[in-house]
């Protein structure tokens, strides 16, 4: 176990050291706090006051480059003060990803298009240069963010200068929580501003940066607690080099690779000879525990592909440097892995055999841990460093440990202070804390008393992954898309999608829009078809959906996206929310047949990321951006008043009557378009076609009302009837216009027009609806019957007049004037039935039939 480090630097400014841009490449490395377990101690610290009077400057360059080991809340770089009221003329630090500043007392405004990625054992360059009214910050020789100063800057050279610990009054009342736990070097501070060229080749190492105001490399500073100082190279600084782990538990290749992957690595590959020694001095240590054959640890490289091609197992690329030494490699298709001899020298060996691994890590990858009440994403981070009892110790960012507790053969979760605060025992010694696991609870831990358990994770998944059980990560498309992607099949556990919080009461409908607004329902009604049409009973029977649509903002929902967007609920889920219910107020015999009814969400927008403590890594979408869509399939009866009096030329308007739940009133509407409503069934039916479809405007509030009109077909009434009767009817009058002798055969052919429009019409009585009401086709009936049946009886009456008149036609009139005889006939008797006839058949029947038809055809065209 390491000892307690604390200490900060504390700096006088030295006003006299002026430029030492020397050859020197050899800089001062101070390390500060540095260790596995630090409790703060007191500060001392360095004043120097100026001597006679005081000089200020209008321009300021501080640049100096920091390696953290851990972060705290505060992460100080650099404080100056020139009084207890002045103790923040010069403050420079960060907070997790942010670059924070003060100058003159007052907080920066500084303008960042970018996080600040410090990783921890990374140097770091800063420079912030003040000039003109500006703050200019670049990081790693690159703008990074601006800010305005006052101008000029008068700037006092008379106070103390602190680094790694902030002065809350001038070199004092210094605050454990503000503090820098990692190296520092570079620091200089000039009274000029650096052009951007000058910062780059210090960023890159080319310079070594001596100001010539103060020189963390030259000017003498008085150093407080336990700091160790080392020299070295410039060059060392801006150099980076393989940072390897010895996997100390015996495990196959396959095995090996796995567990790099799940810390975030890469199974070791050395490409070079300084690789490979590095990795050697790494084995060191774990010799006797990694194999007691001569091969030691395995190497990321295989020729199973292409017998004597050596590859990277993470990459699969060909390899371009090794270090077989004769006899190895063997050879053939059974040693296809490469493994490391205590020297160094590599041979080939089964894969399956079980010795040591080694990964490869990146400063810039690190392990998330969740489940716990971090306050920001960054404390989540954690990263494998170094070893603790033999084993990979897990730092945090911050003040967090995982390590392995030989005694009680567990992973305990610790503070730097040496504080237990929970412990998970693996089932596997060769286990890591890896992935999804419950955690003991060993002392009070986010609301969680000693005794408890906690749901933690702990995997190198990001928020645009699901992390399964194991610690594997995939893409959240894979998640609960009816395909086993996790190897354990973790990722098709808990594919529920509602969920709701805990103050979501069901019987409560969701609020409006704006709250106190109504709940707005949108319908959309299609209806399928239209299986029967009633008239006696006046009802049809209709197969018809019904869709309402709605947002529910008490809502979150998960799964969306993997399902194209459209996911259908089961029914637990519809359990869990609230769903409209309504009623049909004119139902015949008031039953209704629900044939389905499916709940979905239909949309998959604005996904949010799930919450950085969250163990269950799913995308979350909200209620207010993704409608929930109530589909309900439905045949039922529908009473609909059938008029017939315009038969068959008649339009029938139906509707189907839904009305919500009273308890609505105030709280729900629906919200009609036309556009929501149409008829997709068969149009043409056997008496009637179906219509424009649409929503009544009487629809809206709780009332939602679908319309649809039943047309009669007068087409083939027209051709089956109408046309047959007129042409019945000139027969009928064309009648009256045979000779009168052939008396016979006028009457047999108005009769004969009568029986076959008797006959017409019992044939089109089964297409005609019963109904005892008067329609007008049965005054059409009525009057083709009426003229037929007075033609008739001209007929018959008119010759009977006729034949009298013919007797006292043929009795001569003898008149005896004075001068001779004249015959005279009597012409008064043939003339009156005559007369009558001719004005009958000419006049009187065409008009009649004229006026009627006029009338009659416009009423059904009023009536329509």
């Amino acid at each position: 176990m390491l000892n307690s480090l604390w200490a900060t630097i504390a700096v006088t400014v030295i006003t006299s050291a002026g430029s030492q841009e020397s050859g020197d490449e050899v800089v001062r490395v101070y390390s500060l706090q540095r260790g596995v377990w630090t409790t703060p101690s007191t500060t001392v610290f360095l004043r120097y006051e100026m001597p006679g009077s005081v000089d200020s400057v209008d321009s300021l360059s501080v640049c100096y480059r920091i390696r953290l080991e851990r972060f705290t809340e505060y992460n100080i770089h650099l404080s100056y003060a020139i009084g207890d009221k002045e103790a923040n003329t010069l403050l420079f630090y960060n907070m997790a990803t942010k670059m924070l500043a003060f100058v003159n007392n007052l907080q920066q405004n500084l303008s960042m298009e970018r996080q600040l990625e410090m990783f921890p054992e990374t140097w770091q360059h800063l420079c912030h240069i003040l000039h003109q009214g500006r703050h200019d910050v670049y990081w790693q020789g690159q703008m990074f963010s601006q800010g305005q100063v006052s101008n000029p800057l008068e700037l006092p050279l008379n106070g103390t200068l602190i680094l790694g610990q902030e002065q809350d009054t001038l070199a004092g009342d210094f605050a454990p929580s503000q503090v820098l736990h990692g190296d520092i070097a570079q620091v200089s501070l000039w009274d000029r501003a650096l052009t951007r060229g000058e910062v780059e080749d210090l960023a890159s190492c080319r310079r070594a940066g001596r100001g010539n105001i103060f020189s963390l490399d030259s000017s003498a500073v008085e150093v407080s607690g336990d700091v160790p100082v080392a020299q070295v190279a410039l060059q060392e600084l801006c150099r980076t080099s393989p940072h390897y782990l010895v996997l100390p538990e015996k495990r196959s290749v396959p095995s090996s690779l796995t567990q790099c992957h799940l810390l975030n690595a890469t199974m070791t590959v050395p490409n070079s000879s300084e690789d490979n020694s590095r990795l050697r001095t790494a084995l060191v240590p774990f010799m006797s525990a990694c194999s007691s054959t001569p091969w030691k640890l395995w190497l990321g490289v295989t020729d199973a592909k292409s017998e004597g091609v050596w590859a990277n197992l993470n990459s699969g690329d060909i390899i371009s440097y090794h270090n077989f030494v004769a006899p190895f490699p063997y050879g053939g298709t059974v040693e296809n892995c490469a493994a490391l001899f205590p020297d160094g020298t590599w041979g080939d060996a089964k894969c399956d055999l079980k010795k040591c691994g080694a990964c490869e890590l990146n400063p810039a990858d690190f392990l998330h841990l969740r489940g716990l009440c971090f306050e920001n994403d960054h404390e989540t981070r954690f990263r494998v460093e170094g070893y603790y009892s033999g084993r990979p110790l897990f730092r945090g960012y911050y003040d967090l440990l995982i390590l392995w507790d030989t005694k009680s053969a567990q992973w305990q979760l610790k503070t730097t202070s040496n504080r237990t605060l929970a412990s998970y025992a693996p089932s596997d010694l060769e286990e890591y804390p890896l992935g999804a696991r419950i955690w003991q609870v060993r002392s009070l831990l986010c609301g969680t008393h000693e005794g408890g358990s906690l749901l933690l994770s702990l995997s190198a998944c990001t928020h645009h992954h699901f992390m399964c059980r194991s610690g594997h990560c995939i893409d959240h498309r894979y998640r609960c898309n009816l395909r086993k992607d996790c190897s354990d099949g973790s990722d098709e556990d808990d594919c529920g999608v509602v969920v709701e919080g805990e103050a979501y009461r069901r019987h409560l409908p969701p609020p409006g829009p704006m709250d106190s607004a109504p709940l707005r329902l949108v319908p959309r009604v299609t209806l399928m078809r239209i299986t029967a049409v009633d008239t006696v009973n006046m009802a049809v029977t209709v197969d018809f959906q019904v869709q309402l649509k709605w947002t529910d903002s008490r809502l979150t929902f998960t799964h969306l996206e993997n399902t194209r967007k459209v996911v259908m609920l089961t029914h637990e889920d519809s359990d869990k929310i609230w769903l409209p219910r309504y009623r049909f107020l004119n139902l015949r015999s008031g039953q209704v047949n629900l044939l389905q009814e499916t709940i979905q969400v239909s949309t998959a927008t604005s996904p949010q990321l799930p919450h950085y403590n969250a163990v269950k890594m799913d995308l979350v979408y909200p209620g207010a951006n993704n409608p929930l869509t109530i589909t309900q399939d439905y045949m039922a009866s529908f009473a609909c008043p059938f008029s017939f009096l315009s038969f068959p030329f008649n339009i029938q308007t139906c509707s189907i009557d839904l009305l919500l739940q009273p308890t609505y009133e105030g709280f729900v509407e629906i919200s009609v378009s036309n556009q929501d409503v149409a008829f997709t069934g068969m149009q043409e039916l056997a008496f009637f076609s179906v219509e424009s479809t649409r929503y009544s405007p009487e629809s809206g509030g709780g009332l939602l009302r679908i319309e649809f009109e039943l047309h009669c077909y007068g087409g083939g009434m027209v051709l089956g009837l109408f046309i047959p009767s007129l042409l019945l009817l000139a027969a009928s009058w064309a009648s009256l216009f045979i000779r009168w002798e052939a008396f016979l055969e006028r009457l047999i052919m108005s009769i004969s027009t009568l029986l076959i429009f008797y006959l017409l019409r019992l044939t089109l009585m089964q297409s005609i609806p019963s109904s005892m009401i008067i329609k007008l086709i049965d005054i059409w009936f009525f009057f083709v019957i009426i003229i037929l049946f007075i033609n008739i009886h001209i007929h018959i009456f008119a010759k009977e007049e006729i034949k009298t008149d013919f007797a006292s036609q043929n009795k001569p009139l003898f008149v005896r004037p004075a001068g001779g005889a004249v015959v005279i006939v009597s012409d008064s008797a043939k003339s009156t039935p005559m007369k009558v006839l001719h004005l009958y058949r000419g006049i009187i029947l065409p008009a009649v039939v004229i006026v009627f038809n006029i009338a009659f055809w416009l009423t059904i065209i009023i009536l329509r």
